[in-house]
């Protein structure tokens, strides 16, 4: 793939050839895992596209009992900041709606909590897809990143990259955990006098250090990975 816009995943700069990060440097399965996350992980939302549509009408399935529509103010009252989800995507691309529906593939009991919460989850899981993508340096160069965004440090690049490799889904995971801790640290901290729903970032942020701790873990599988969650 040409690297003409792509982020240099130091398998040739100082990390790797510092004997001090040697370790860090990033085996040719690695790259060629992230590479694919990478392409997967840039494809815009294109709501003329059928097949971009019926992955919307999934989540719609998994979120109302209703028959689908692409465009009402419904998909409001799951957290999207309009009656056109698909404005909301932008950032994120197609990847946003597929970890999206991954989350309430898996976890449908907590969606159902989570969907109607005051934080307009939707968009918040949106905003969680997009900071990974930019710390795990998956974005275009030129992509900029929010006041809260910050790029991984080697060592857990590497752990991440080692885990992408093992298991796809691992990405979709972590956004699954960070959501479902960015909830219980809500929940926590709207207990507390004064605390209102403009607070909530600091949640969002929360759950952010809560993935890196997690992976200066170093766990050996994806499997330990969410066994250390809990």
């Amino acid at each position: 793939m040409a690297d003409d816009d792509n982020i240099d995943f130091y398998p040739n700069s100082c990390w790797g050839c510092c004997c001090k990060r040697k370790r860090f440097a990033l085996t040719h399965q690695e790259i060629e895992s992230l590479q694919f996350l990478r392409l997967k992980s840039r494809v815009k939302f294109d709501v003329t596209n059928t097949l971009h549509q019926e992955e919307l009408k999934a989540l719609w399935n998994l979120s109302f009992e209703n028959p689908p529509e692409l465009i009402t103010d419904q998909w409001v009252t799951i957290g999207f900041q309009g009656p056109d989800p698909s404005t909301d995507f932008r950032g994120g691309g197609l990847y946003s709606l597929q970890q999206l529906i991954f989350f309430a593939k898996n976890f449908p009991e907590k969606y159902i909590v989570y969907k109607n919460a005051e934080y307009s989850f939707a968009i918040c899981s949106v905003n969680l897809t997009y900071f990974f993508l930019y710390y795990f340096q998956l974005l275009p160069k030129k992509a900029l990143g929010t006041s809260d965004c910050r790029r991984a440090p080697p060592h857990i690049m590497k752990v991440f990259a080692r885990l992408n490799a093992q298991d796809q889904s691992t990405l979709d995971e972590i956004h699954s955990i960070a959501a479902m801790k960015m909830h219980e640290k809500w929940q926590e901290m709207k207990q507390k006098p004064g605390i209102t729903v403009m607070n909530f970032m600091q949640a969002l942020v929360f759950s952010t250090f809560f993935i890196e701790n997690l992976l200066s873990h170093n766990p050996g599988s994806l499997f330990d990975l969410k066994r250390l969650s809990v």
